[in-house]
Parts: structure tokens; C-alpha cells; sequence
């Protein structure tokens, strides 16, 4: 999954306009980093049962939840 998936995600989900900034990478930054569940799955028996979208709309409503405390 990369950063755009994510923000077109939030995008979705928000139902608003993010235009990302493209730059290139700052010194200390990862090359790549890689998000795999094969390791829970083959070792815990584990399957995801949410996807991205649902990710970032209870991120969202948790956010807005916390601002309103």
C-alpha cells in the first residue's frame, strides 16, 4: 500500500481534497517500508477483517471525538 492509497482513502472518506507534496526524501527517511500481515496470518492464525477505509473513518471519528473532550 503506498501513501497515495492512503490519501486518497482519506479522501473518500472525508469527502475532501488533499493534494499531497511531493518531495523528495529528507536524510534519516526509509527508502521503503512495507506493511504485510503474512506473518500473523501463518503464525497466529490472524485475517484482517477491516479494510482502509473503515482505518481511517474510525481514526476520523476518534479525532473528532478527542477534540470535543
Amino acid at each position: 500500500m503506498s501513501v497515495i492509497e492512503v490519501i486518497d482513502s482519506v479522501r473518500r472518506v472525508l469527502g475532501i481534497s488533499v493534494e499531497p507534496h511531493i518531495a523528495p526524501r529528507r536524510p534519516g527517511d526509509t527508502a521503503r517500508i512495507v506493511a504485510d500481515g503474512t506473518g500473523a496470518r501463518d503464525d497466529l492464525g490472524w485475517t484482517p477483517t477491516r479494510d482502509l477505509e473503515d482505518m481511517v473513518r474510525d481514526a476520523w471519528r476518534a479525532w473528532r471525538s478527542a477534540l470535543a473532550s
